[in-house]
């Protein structure tokens, strides 16, 4: 079995094992309670929303400064030939106009997002760094 969208937390256990660490957030301002199972040494992290605790969104990571947590790369890209040596031109080229794009510019570097609504893509020093797929846009 592969790690999919809609998976029970049981079950990504039973494919991954336990998490390495667990973050959960209680309901806040309309927002439901919300749950992340960290795996840093497989370069995944998964999103899990209340009330059905299903896999909503995964984020794959590349080693970048402010992913310090998430140390090693996830070893695949996506569907359409995007991977960690990809640029911002060809995200753009593969996936067209995203929803949203937007850059901040902090201390250590700048990061920009492409989001698509069910995958996204952030770069950092134009490096990119993370790709998450979901359910909805983020």
């Amino acid at each position: 079995m592969k790690v999919v969208l809609g998976l029970s937390q049981s079950q990504l256990e039973n494919i991954l094992g336990k998490p390495e660490g667990v973050q959960t957030f209680p309901a806040l301002a309309g927002d439901p309670a919300s749950t992340y199972f960290d795996y840093p040494s497989k370069g995944i992290q998964i999103f899990f929303e209340a009330p059905s605790y299903k896999a909503k969104r995964i984020f794959f990571y590349n080693s970048c400064p402010t992913n310090s947590n998430f140390p090693v790369s996830f070893p695949y890209g996506t569907s359409k030939g995007i991977n960690w040596s990809s640029s911002m031109t060809d995200v753009v080229w593969t996936y067209k106009n995203p929803l949203f794009d937007s850059a901040t510019k902090g201390r250590l570097s700048t990061t920009r997002r492409f989001d698509y609504g069910t995958i996204d893509f952030m770069f950092e020093s134009d490096k990119l760094c993370r790709i998450s797929v979901g359910t909805q846009a983020q």
